[in-house]
Order: C-alpha cells, then sequence, then structure tokens
C-alpha cells in the first residue's frame, strides 16, 4: 500500500507521476510559520506541492488523534537492499503535542513490508 498524503488534491508523491522527471525528491514537514489554516487546512507548503516542487507530508488533519504514518524507500535488490521509513509530524504547539503523548492519542503505524 503507497503512502497517501494529506495534501489537497495531490495524494501521491510527485516522483511517482508519469507527468514529471524528478530526480531528488524533496519531502518537507511544515513548521511554526505555516501552520495549516482554514477549513481545508492549507498551508504555504500545499502550494508548493500542488506545483510538484516539494512532498508535503506529517500533515496532521485531527488533533485529538493523530496517526503518524511512514513514507519506505527502499534501494537495491536482495541481501543489499536498505530500506528507510522516514516519520513526520507537522508543527504542533508544544502545550497541545505534551497533552496528546499523556492522553495517549498520538499512533504510530508500523511500516508494511510490501
Amino acid at each position: 500500500m503507497r503512502q497517501r498524503f494529506q495534501t489537497y488534491n495531490f495524494p501521491k508523491a510527485n516522483y511517482l507521476s508519469n507527468k514529471h522527471r524528478i530526480r531528488l525528491p524533496v519531502f518537507a514537514i511544515h513548521g511554526n510559520h505555516d501552520d495549516p489554516v482554514g477549513l481545508q487546512m492549507l498551508s504555504s507548503l500545499d502550494q508548493l506541492n500542488v506545483n510538484s516542487y516539494v512532498n508535503h507530508f506529517g500533515k496532521v488533519m485531527d488533533i485529538e488523534r493523530i496517526k503518524v504514518s511512514p513514507v519506505l524507500f527502499s534501494k537495491g535488490s536482495g541481501s543489499q537492499t536498505v530500506k528507510i521509513a522516514l516519520f513526520g509530524i507537522g508543527h504542533i504547539k508544544d502545550e497541545r503535542l505534551n497533552m496528546a503523548f499523556e492522553n495517549n492519542s498520538i499512533s504510530w503505524e508500523r511500516p508494511i513490508d510490501p
């Protein structure tokens, strides 16, 4: 199963698209100066994501139940395969994040080996 990004209209990574030739994909998490706002929870990184400049991941849509899913990468084959699971949570105020850890409302998904 491929990672679905919580971005507006673009649920997959830009380097997986047939329309773009991406040599070095960039993955970004929003910080405290570009928090998602509004009804659709948009941030400035969503604008860069829509234009296929970066891959915006780690977006928290529900502050009461935070689900952290890894972005999986693999390189090589056989015994030389290197696998990386990249986890990320976009900026959440310290008080809210601390409360989420205390209430056990953060769940970490384990990487699924294809």
